[in-house]
């Protein structure tokens, strides 16, 4: 193969690697497909280390690595799930072998080296150049991609707007980038110190500079961090270099003492470090609140089991043992701590963490013994990688960075400082231990071929699921279920197939319950024995009970999804249904309190409100009398969701009147005056879409531009209701549905066409998120579809969310499309399925068009 070929070939895999490595991982077909072409790569490369007679290369680092991948392999072993945590700690062992395989192809010769850093260097141009693209696409509203669909410029020209994107294009989201960016800098400003080519040191400077840029674009605190150790490392770096003291007065020197400055450096590090913690525990944000939570489960996993942790990829679905979820809800979905640290802790426990100080500790001593021995460029190299591995240390203080984009750079730092110039010594210790280190060749290239064995009924499995899948998807559920069965019966150790199972029966019965419903609340059953926090899972089960007309065991089971989960309005509403059917009025009527506190925009759904059930509409009234004198901001948003006008009027104007509000009423009122003027009658349509905005700011404009539309744009006002629509929507990076609603109904008055309303109208369709369909790759790691079963679903958002929908499917039927509108009455009923006045519109529809 020419050197041009396999130059190209090594940048390209250094970028794939950096950009998509690891983030398709819970694709069932990209999972395999990564697993044989990682073991496939491996084994080539093994092979000809025996074509050449080359032995398994030898660094200061095999033993703490054996020892490191030994230990995981026991964490697996001994933890909740070892099939699932097995196949990662098999993932630990082939990141160690690829360690092998850099070190190996860097002293093949100084070119592998430089194509290898080439490689990196290139992700980072990467990072750059798509950060500037994002920013550019974000703030002149190019809309190549939907979320820059408006520009800041066209509305109010060339200023500053008030809430600045963060970027986050290069991995898909803010904190990663920035720890990416934070690993190549620093080697950049050493190549850019010590390139031979004047050309080269400007091209790396620059880089350097792009990717500082991109750090202070992601606005991430802990890039941020990273960032000031980073700087401070590189001054650290520069005061200690002889030259650079004797520049100083004679004065000064001795304070600038290479002894001195290190202790002081780490003294600073140890008192950085517990600032940020303090700062995190101190702070009442969310984001802060959710990493706290996340840390007091790794701090609890690790007094549960000191020993072997949750083993590795575990953390995820054991913090679940462990919830505190009242503040944080939203961080559910989280498998990792959000400090590599407390992280790293909770999933291997003391096993894991000897031999990872143990690791550190000879590299380490592996760095110093290059450093000195090293020339001046190699030197600088060196302090550019330990600058490097320093800042992501720092930034992984509040996050876990252990993807394959992130230890990508991570590796082949750590591959260069043991891979560098090979002394004479080494070459012949190299030499006496040839032919046991080409035994070691057969040895590793053996076990490669037992794994790939061993991943056969898994890739089985795999496969088999991905056609259910695919069944669900089709709404073919016989044959979803045989393929279900079919992935179970190849490789029974992973629990996910029966959840799949599970949900695919309840589904089944859910039309046909003589045949399905006593295998599919059997099937529920046995899966919860094994996967007992799977909240929804209990629900679906209540169902399952309810249908049965098994009420007991129903407000049994739904107890049990709420003690996993406290934070889910659905799982309340559906305990006072089956304590109203059981006859226990008293409990129901608390259990619907608790479902309004929970989600007081469930307050809005036509549960309420049906003629078949009248006495539920005194509840609402109730529940804002209850409210009222202990937590008036759950009082006041039940009483506007309610539809209860006057109940809220007084509400908000008694809170006016005390003179100082709370925190969380101040943006309640401003929804409800947004032209500032409390003596106006208020805008109730206002309130709904100025809570579910992205961010306050986006959240004014939005309901400036509801008010603004209801009152026909007045004259004067330089603002209309279109302009601050836009404004909402460039602002939240069109996550305001209203504001296209607004937008939709702007056009009508315009009398646009058919077509452009519509258009305006289908971007203006919400779609709600629900967090207890994470399970899935929260525990398993793997993409499934457990979903809500139909006997099972509660309203996911407020009903006025879904007044788009019904706008649009009223345009349909007035020209005659029947067909979509009734595809919309079906989709908005899956989502509130207590809307009785859209099931008679169906009907009508249906009868009508029969």
């Amino acid at each position: 193969m020419s050197p041009r070929l396999l130059r190209f070939l090594t940048i390209l895999s250094v970028i794939y690697a950096s950009l998509f490595g690891g983030v398709v991982e819970q694709n069932a077909v990209m999972r395999i497909a990564h697993q044989v072409g990682i073991t496939a790569l491996l084994a080539g490369w093994l092979l000809l280390l025996w074509r050449e007679r080359r032995p398994f290369p030898s660094t200061p680092l095999d033993w703490p690595l054996l020892a490191l991948g030994a230990a995981w392999t026991v964490a697996a072993i001994f933890s909740r799930h070892p099939r699932l945590s097995l196949e990662y700690a098999w993932l630990i062992w082939m990141v160690i072998l690829v360690y092998y395989l850099v070190v190996d192809l860097m002293r093949r010769g100084p070119h592998w080296q430089r194509w290898i850093i080439e490689g990196l260097f290139m992700a980072g141009a990467m990072f750059v150049i798509f950060a500037a693209a994002e920013m550019t696409m974000w703030y002149f509203g190019l809309g190549i991609l939907p979320q820059f669909a408006q520009g800041w410029p066209p509305l109010f020209g060339l200023t500053v707007p008030p809430v600045l994107h963060e970027a986050a294009m290069p991995l898909g989201y803010n904190n990663p980038t920035g720890a990416y960016c934070l690993l190549i800098i620093p080697l950049a400003l050493a190549g850019a110190a010590t390139m031979p080519q004047r050309d080269l040191r400007w091209a790396l400077g620059g880089l350097a500079l792009g990717l500082i840029g991109v750090v202070l674009a992601t606005h991430s605190r802990g890039a941020g961090m990273g960032l000031g150790a980073l700087i401070g490392m590189v001054v650290l770096a520069w005061l200690l270099r002889p030259a650079t003291r004797r520049r100083f007065p004679a004065a000064l020197r001795p304070l600038l003492a290479p002894r001195l400055l290190i202790a002081g450096a780490l003294v600073a590090a140890v008192i950085g470090a517990a600032l940020i913690f303090a700062t995190v525990i101190r702070a009442r944000d969310a984001n802060s609140i959710s990493r706290l939570d996340l840390w007091v489960s790794a701090i609890e996993i690790v007094a549960d089991d000191p020993f072997t942790g949750t083993g590795p990829r575990m953390f995820g679905g054991e913090r679940l043992w462990h919830p505190h979820w009242a503040r944080s809800h939203t961080y559910m979905p989280l498998h990792h701590a959000h400090s590599l640290f407390f992280h790293w802790l909770a999933e291997g426990g003391g096993v894991v963490l000897l031999p990872t100080l143990w690791l550190l500790d000879q590299l380490r001593r592996a760095w110093w013994r290059e450093w000195k021995n090293g020339s001046v460029v190699r030197r600088r190299r060196l302090e550019g990688a330990a600058i490097a591995l320093a800042a992501y240390a720092t930034h992984s203080l509040v996050d876990t960075f252990l993807q394959v984009q992130l230890i990508t750079p991570v590796l082949i730092i750590g591959a260069y400082i043991v891979a560098g110039d090979q002394s004479h010594a080494v070459e012949s210790v190299a030499r006496l231990q040839a032919p046991r280190r080409l035994r070691l060749v057969w040895l590793v290239l053996a076990l490669l071929a037992l794994a790939q064995v061993a991943f056969v009924p898994l890739h089985r499995g795999l496969w088999a699921h991905r056609r259910a899948l695919a069944y669900q998807d089709a709404g073919e559920h016989v044959q979803a279920l045989a393929a279900a069965r079919q992935a179970q019966g190849v490789d029974p150790w992973n629990d996910l197939y029966r959840l799949q199972e599970a949900v695919i029966l309840g589904e089944l019965a859910a039309d046909a319950p003589q045949t399905y419903l006593d295998d599919a609340i059997a099937a529920f059953e046995d899966s919860l024995k094994r996967s007992a926090t799977w909240d929804l899972g209990w629900h679906n089960l209540a169902a399952l009970y309810a249908q049965a007309g098994r009420l007991e065991d129903a407000i049994a089971a739904e107890q049990e999804a709420i003690g996993w989960n406290q934070v889910n309005s659905g799982y309340f509403l559906k305990l006072g249904e089956y304590y109203t059917a059981a006859g226990r009025p008293a409990e129901a009527r608390a259990a619907f309190f608790s479902a309004l506190e929970a989600g007081r925009w469930l307050a809005s759904s036509p549960f309420w409100t049906d003629p078949a059930y009248p006495e539920r509409a005194a509840i609402l009234r109730d529940a804002v009398a209850h409210f009222a004198p202990i937590d008036p901001e759950t009082a006041l948003d039940i009483a506007i969701y309610g539809g209860l006008t006057d109940s809220a009027l007084y509400l908000a104007r008694a809170q006016q009147a005390t003179g100082s509000l709370p925190d969380g009423l101040r943006p309640r009122l401003d929804a409800l005056w947004p032209d500032g003027d409390p003596s106006t009658p208020p805008c109730w349509r206002c309130y709904d879409p100025l809570l579910r905005a992205a961010n306050p700011v986006a959240g004014s404009y939005v309901a400036q531009a509801e008010w603004l539309l209801s009152q026909g744009d007045p004259p004067g006002e330089a603002l209309t209701a279109e302009k601050a629509a836009r404004a909402a929507i460039f602002l939240s990076e069109n996550r305001s549905a209203w504001s296209w609603y607004v937008l939709a109904r702007t056009a009508e008055r315009a009398g646009e066409d058919a077509a452009t309303v519509k258009d305006r109208l289908a971007h203006g369709l919400y779609y709600p998120h629900d967090f207890r369909s994470t399970y899935d790759t929260t525990v398993f790691t793997l993409h499934a579809d457990l979903a809500v079963l139909p006997q099972a679903r509660t309203p996911l958002t407020s009903w006025q969310s879904y007044e788009p929908w019904l706008r649009l499917a009223a345009l349909h039927e007035g020209e005659g499309d029947w067909q979509a509108a009734r595809a919309i009455y079906e989709r908005v009923l899956r989502d509130d399925p207590y809307a009785w006045d859209v099931r008679a519109q169906l009907d009508d529809l249906s009868v009508a068009y029969r």
